[in-house]
């Protein structure tokens, strides 16, 4: 990864297939923060709703929906329709294709990015994907891969007959606005620990404060301070699970001024305390 980037996933594909199909519980429907990766990725749901921001256009998806991201997009999610009950009922899907297996069978995917804007194509995948889905829960059925990769390549022909678009149709201030977004993610990521001040990260990536505060909320859906913060909150919740840390040497790690700061911030989004978190009690919002 290099050091213009924001915080790049390594997408972890399914054994024995060049895809991951990972399910959707009620108790994993959760906020993701700012991401992203070469792989395409689907998500399809059954349940709840969630806002999607995808190089800074929101998408909402409820029942039925699909939310395509195409490779290298930056995207966060945030929930917006939870369950009271966090249980492992599954509500949907998310399918990863990885790109060098895309790249194997559409040479020019470089070049290319998908749209999902004809209803006969969701029509079809939406089909194909609640099939995948079955698929994915029925693991012990003979030669269960081979049907779940067929299904896979069956998505991305439909993709690639009727959603597939040049990318020389993008604007060009689109492209140069994704990869600023990406370098001040990045740094923000690198430096998230440090006492960062949002007109001082503007000024580093030559933006005016203002304009700072309107581009920045676009890409990720909240201010500067908000995603700081949740940032460092999403960075406790190892050390507050796998180590004996005080709560107070953890909020000074993190980027937090004091114990009480990393407190009021963890009740204010996770609707619980660190310790409260650190002894196992479930995530309230």
């Amino acid at each position: 990864m290099t050091n213009d980037h924001s915080n790049y996933e390594v997408v972890k594909l399914d054994m024995n297939l060049p895809a991951s199909v990972r399910l959707i519980t009620r108790k994993s429907f959760r906020n993701v923060t700012s991401h992203w990766h070469r792989s395409l990725e689907i998500n399809f749901y059954l349940d709840g709703e969630i806002n999607f921001y995808i190089n800074g256009e929101k998408k909402r998806c409820g029942p039925g929906s699909v939310c395509l991201i195409n490779s290298e997009a930056i995207h966060h999610s945030e929930v917006v329709k939870d369950f009271e009950n966090k249980d492992q009922k599954v509500v949907g899907m998310t399918l990863l294709i990885g790109y060098d297996f895309i790249m194997s069978l559409v040479p020019d995917i470089s070049n290319v990015y998908f749209v999902i804007d004809d209803i006969e194509a969701e029509i079809a995948i939406r089909e194909k994907l609640l099939q995948l889905l079955r698929e994915r829960q029925e693991t012990q059925v003979e030669y269960n891969n081979v049907r779940m990769l067929s299904t896979v390549c069956e998505i991305l022909l439909i993709l690639c007959q009727q959603c597939k678009n040049s990318k020389e149709i993008i604007q060009i201030n689109t492209q140069r606005d994704t990869e600023r977004i990406r370098g001040i993610l990045f740094y923000v990521h690198e430096n998230y620990a440090q006492n960062l001040i949002q007109y001082e990260v503007a000024k580093k990536f030559y933006f005016s404060r203002e304009y700072f505060s309107k581009f920045f909320k676009k890409y990720t859906g909240m201010n500067f301070k908000e995603y700081l913060t949740r940032y460092r909150l999403m960075k406790t919740e190892k050390p507050l699970l796998t180590t004996d840390i005080t709560i107070l040497n953890i909020a000074l790690e993190h980027g937090f001024s004091d114990e009480r700061q990393m407190i009021n911030a963890f009740k204010k989004y996770y609707g619980i305390t660190p310790n409260q978190y650190r002894k196992g009690e479930e995530v309230k919002c």
